[in-house]
């Protein structure tokens, strides 16, 4: 789980407490409910600014998903993460804890109103 998770060794302690605390109907319900979401109608009222980010190298699904997301919500921005160096699929889907200066310098502008990172690149959609 360790290497397939991406996670890093310092969190990988608290991950796997978590992980191990889900049952297996806990764990197939999380996958099937993964596997179910639609955008919910009425998304398109929701006026709160969003932001959407995906991996560059995420699966065709999830960035399909990140554009829909974006034009589903009028206030939404989406962007790929371009990771400086190479990461795993798996690294590069749990950035925030491979990456976590990056992920919060982002958080920190968003919240602020600031530019974001430059390894932010916009979606078109």
């Amino acid at each position: 789980m360790k290497y397939a998770a991406g996670v890093p060794e310092k969190y990988f302690q608290e991950f796997r407490r978590s992980f191990q605390g889900l049952n297996e109907s806990g764990f197939t319900n999380l996958m099937i409910e993964n596997q179910r979401f639609r955008i919910p109608a009425g998304l398109e009222r929701i006026q709160v600014p969003t932001l959407i980010v995906c991996g560059q190298n995420e699966y065709a699904a999830m960035q399909q998903s990140a554009r829909d997301l974006a034009g589903a919500l009028p206030n939404a921005r989406a962007y790929t993460i371009h990771h400086p160096g190479r990461l795993s699929l798996a690294e590069e889907h749990n950035w925030n804890m491979t990456a976590p200066d990056l992920f919060t310098a982002m958080l920190r502008a968003w919240l602020n109103g600031q530019p974001l990172p430059g390894e932010l690149q916009p979606i078109t959609y």
